[in-house]
C-alpha cells in the first residue's frame, strides 16, 4: 500500500467515516482473529487492489445470494497460544485447545472445498481461494485430530494402543 499521508491528510480515515466502517465490521466478526484483521485493516489507494477486492466482495455477495450455494457455517477458535507452546518440545495441546484446533481446521477445509467448486466462469476470484498447494492438509489434519478426540472433545480410548489397553 501506498503512503497515503503523501496525498491524502493523516485524517483522512476518519473524514470519510473509514473508522466507522471499521467499528461496524469488527461487531460483525465472529472471532477474535477476524476482529484483529479488521483493526489492523488500512484504506487502500492502490487501484488494481482496490478493483480485486470490490470484484471479490461482488463475488462473495453473489454466492451468499445464490441459492443453489450453501456456505459453510462454522467456527474459528484463536489457537495462537496452544500452536506456540506446543513448539516447545514435551509440550502439548490440551483437550479443550485440540477441540478447538479440529474444529477451526475442520471448518477451513469446509471453506476451502466450497471455494474449490465455485463456477470458475462466476466465482473465479473466490475459487482461487480454495484452490491452494496444500489442498487435502485440512482434511488430514481433522483425521488425525478424530483419532485422538472423541465427538465430545474428550480424549478417545483409542488414542494410543496403552489407552485401549487400560
Amino acid at each position: 500500500m501506498q503512503n497515503i499521508g503523501m496525498i491524502y491528510p493523516n485524517n483522512i480515515e476518519h473524514k470519510i467515516d473509514f473508522t466507522v466502517i471499521r467499528a461496524e465490521l469488527m461487531q460483525r466478526c465472529s472471532s477474535p482473529l477476524g476482529r484483529e484483521r479488521v483493526e489492523a485493516m488500512q484504506m487502500e489507494t492502490e487501484y488494481e487492489t482496490v478493483s480485486r477486492l470490490l470484484l471479490l466482495t461482488d463475488q462473495m455477495r453473489a454466492a451468499h445470494a445464490d441459492p443453489m450455494l450453501t456456505f459453510p457455517r462454522g467456527e474459528i477458535h484463536d489457537v495462537r497460544e496452544g500452536i506456540a507452546r506446543i513448539r516447545i518440545e514435551g509440550l502439548f495441546l490440551d483437550e479443550a485447545e485440540l477441540d478447538a484446533l479440529r474444529h477451526s481446521v475442520s471448518y477451513a477445509a469446509e471453506l476451502e472445498t466450497f471455494f474449490a467448486g465455485l463456477d470458475e466462469q462466476r466465482y473465479s476470484l473466490l475459487r482461487s481461494l480454495g484452490t491452494t498447494e496444500e489442498q487435502g492438509i485440512l482434511g488430514s489434519l481433522v483425521k488425525t485430530i478424530n483419532r485422538v478426540l472423541d465427538r465430545y472433545g474428550r480424549l478417545a480410548d483409542s488414542a494410543s494402543p496403552e489407552l485401549s489397553r487400560i
